[in-house]
């Protein structure tokens, strides 16, 4: 489990032609991740699921399946020192959607630490 902490306005950083190719698969911006890393950190943890540490082509990586625009999404992402690095940002896929909707709605998650 990652030990950084997620801050409202903390730096997040992506690559502008991965932002590109996001947009155009998915509709959604990488810039996006800063309002739902914001809306997390202000409210809590509620109704966010997070798994930590799965690895893709030797880089750590963790995802959040939280709601974002009235949509259920699944940010994908990394850690760059204390840079969040955003590397896809998704609707959520029917099975991300069940379990983000059979969630506990007051369950604090263990993996989320906020500062």
């Amino acid at each position: 489990m990652s030990n950084h902490l997620f801050k409202v306005g903390m730096e997040i950083e992506y690559d502008d032609v991965k932002n590109d190719i996001n947009y155009k698969k998915h509709k959604y911006e990488l810039a996006c991740a800063q309002d739902i890393i914001n809306s997390i950190t202000l409210f809590g943890s509620e109704r966010a699921i997070f798994s930590d540490d799965y690895d893709e082509d030797g880089e750590p990586r963790s995802m959040i399946i939280a709601e974002y625009n009235g949509d259920i999404v699944l940010l994908a992402y990394t850690w760059r020192g204390d840079v969040l690095r955003a590397i896809s940002l998704r609707t959520a896929n029917s099975k991300e959607r069940e379990i983000f909707l059979k969630a506990d709605s007051t369950c604090k998650c263990n993996t989320l630490k906020v500062e």
